[in-house]
């Protein structure tokens, strides 16, 4: 819905070295732990999509699994 927002606001920043797109929403974030969970198999590896998108998804899958449970 319209009121989950996102909290933190994309960073300007110019060198792609410390900078990261999401690939779900697009923004631009800085590399780094706060904005994008690491990958576990190996340093310096960063997750696809931004903290913000993982926990959008996230509350879009429990939704959707509660209105199935809902149905059921």
């Amino acid at each position: 819905n319209g009121t989950m927002g996102r909290i933190r606001q994309p960073r300007e920043r110019n060198s792609s070295m410390t900078e990261k797109t999401c690939t779900r929403c697009g923004d631009k974030w800085p590399r780094d732990t706060e904005f994008f969970r690491k990958e576990t198999r190996g340093a310096g590896y960063y997750l696809p999509w931004c903290r913000a998108c993982e926990a959008q998804q996230k509350r879009e899958k429990r939704a959707q699994q509660a209105q199935e449970m809902a149905a059921a």
